[in-house]
């Protein structure tokens, strides 16, 4: 079994963490932005208002890279100066207007004028209204491209699963927010099993944010804390569903997981490796249930140094298990409806 350490951050302190004071400075065009000749800094002549020298760091670049296209498998490799020029050159034929947003440490984010700049502090924020200041928080994922948490109610607020025998699960939610392109953030249904430390995500098309038109960023938000509230309140349903089927047996797990992992497009590579698990998993008749086969696979993605990518694609995978509910063939496990 592969446990996590237990995490003493709450939502208080994700927020203290990312409540950082930015700005915003608008060019008219590329041309107007230019990376200073040593790369330490960024400067913008906005139309109207004094140059600003923006501290340069990887977010920076990065973000940058993602403006002109230019890949940082690419960028990385090239030497500094050429990098530079590279840079200002595909600036200076930019003709669209940027607006800048920075803070003290360097830029957060280059966007078209009327992009909504979701910053991941918001994302905290409607966490914090819909579980509370207190929740704990039992993963994040925080790099150039992607930001995202899972948070679960507090201790003894909302103990679901089996409390009598201490099986305890907790149903909380996970924020994603896709950084590189500044798309809207998305909210999951999600749930985590205490004795195993496993977390299982529900996917769910109706909770789809739509960030078009001419929204303000107070609406978007608005619009997410309402998906939230309405997911938190369907986790204890995913909950039950997930404890009921300890009551259906699996025959052939080997096959069942190798089929169920096919049909949700797991690779074949991290198929094998599931599958290759299940034997020191089953009882003397060969058999399980459904309810620690789905435990098995999200426990797997409780390894150390898995890629958040993976980790995310197997407690996703659990997740359906849990909500499709479809018959399966007993010789082959594929489906039948």
């Amino acid at each position: 079994m592969h446990i996590r350490s237990e995490s003493t951050t709450t939502l208080a302190d994700l927020a203290d963490r990312f409540d950082v004071p930015t700005a915003t400075v608008h060019a008219s065009q590329g041309r107007f932005m230019q990376v200073h000749g040593d790369g330490s800094t960024l400067d913008v002549t906005p139309a109207d208002g004094e140059p600003r020298e923006i501290p340069m760091n990887d977010e920076g670049w990065a973000t940058l890279g993602g403006l002109l296209r230019i890949p940082d498998s690419f960028a990385n490799r090239l030497p500094g100066p050429t990098r530079i020029t590279l840079t200002n050159d595909l600036l200076a034929r930019h003709a669209k207007p940027i607006a800048v947003r920075y803070a003290d440490d360097g830029i957060k984010s280059m966007l078209d004028p009327g992009q909504i700049p979701f910053e991941p502090r918001l994302l905290v924020n409607v966490a914090q209204h819909v579980v509370g200041e207190r929740a704990p928080v039992v993963g994040t994922v925080h790099n150039l491209t992607a930001f995202g948490f899972d948070t679960v109610t507090e201790p003894g607020a909302r103990d679901l699963g089996d409390p009598k025998v201490g099986d305890i699960t907790r149903a909380g939610l996970r924020f994603s927010q896709n950084l590189r392109q500044n798309l809207a953030p998305s909210v999951a249904k999600y749930s985590y099993r205490l004795v195993c430390t496993n977390g299982m995500e529900v996917m769910d098309d109706g909770l789809k944010l739509d960030a078009r038109g001419n929204q303000s960023v107070e609406e978007v938000m608005a619009e997410l804390e309402a998906l939230a509230q309405r997911a938190f309140a369907e986790v204890e349903s995913d909950i039950e569903h997930f404890y009921a089927m300890r009551d259906e047996p699996v025959a052939n797990p080997e096959r069942t997981l190798n089929r169920m992992a096919r049909d949700y497009g797991i690779s074949d590579r991290l198929r094998n490796e599931l599958r290759d698990g299940v034997p020191a998993m089953v009882d003397e008749g060969g058999g399980t249930n459904m309810f620690d086969l789905v435990n098995y696979v999200t426990n797997f993605a409780n390894r150390q140094n898995i890629p958040h990518g993976q980790r995310v694609a197997l407690e996703r995978f659990g997740g359906q298990a849990v909500t499709e509910h479809v018959e399966r063939c007993r010789t082959c496990a594929s489906r039948v409806n």
